[in-house]
């Protein structure tokens, strides 16, 4: 049985290091040198997908944490 993930806090996305941290329900934040980035992994027929949601954080263009929760839940269901 898979971990349940323990969840993201705003001031945690803010803060991150470098690496993938787990919202839960799919929802991950991939921090790189580049940014730091909204994925959302599910599977197909059996096979590991990964789609983007775009870049993370609080500048115009970004999403929020709140967002990204939102645009994963449709894909989810």
């Amino acid at each position: 049985m898979p971990r349940k993930a323990k969840g993201l806090t705003a001031q945690g996305v803010r803060n991150a290091a470098p690496g993938r941290y787990g919202d839960g329900n799919g929802l991950f934040l991939l921090v790189r040198p580049t940014g730091k980035y909204w994925v959302f992994r599910y599977r197909v027929d059996g096979r590991m997908r990964e789609k983007g949601l775009g870049p993370a954080g609080e500048a115009i263009g970004h999403i929020s944490l709140a967002d990204a929760r939102k645009s994963a839940s449709p894909l989810w269901k």
